[in-house]
């Protein structure tokens, strides 16, 4: 199976800096997106296109990729996430709820993090973007 985001033979994802070594890759990856996020500007709107966005300035110095909606369907330990096809459909009414909750914005500590566990747990079943393939992952063209 061939897999659009790594390197042939590899589970090193393909990057603009043609790393083919894992460590150094997470290396890379930890310092460009670390800077990004520094500067990440405070104004994306909280929505589908938005979080591609976000995506896309946080990677876009490590993946040619960063922002797109993965191309292929990807499981792990059983859990198949959402199909590429339905990933918009699947974030956008999570993202309304978060909207509504007024971003959870004045909560209590607690509370807050009840209610940001369930919002990143959801988007996280959805799973917009490609990601490091682990070995208890796979995944399904």
């Amino acid at each position: 199976m061939i897999d659009p985001y790594v390197y042939p033979g590899t589970d090193v994802l393909l990057n603009k800096e043609s790393i083919r070594d894992t460590r150094e890759l997470q290396a890379f990856e930890r310092m460009a997106t670390a800077n990004r996020m520094e500067t990440l500007p405070d104004n994306t709107p909280v929505t589908a296109e938005g979080y591609r966005e976000i995506h896309r300035y946080i990677f876009q110095d490590v993946f040619a990729w960063a922002g797109e909606i993965r191309s292929v369907s990807i499981a792990k330990g059983g859990f198949l996430f959402a199909a590429p096809q339905f990933v918009v459909a699947a974030l956008e009414p999570q993202l309304k709820k978060l909207r509504a909750e007024s971003l959870l914005l004045g909560l209590a500590v607690d509370a807050f993090a009840t209610r940001c566990g369930r919002y990143f747990g959801e988007v996280n079943a959805v799973h917009p973007f490609s990601r490091r393939q682990r070995a208890d992952s796979k995944r399904i063209l």
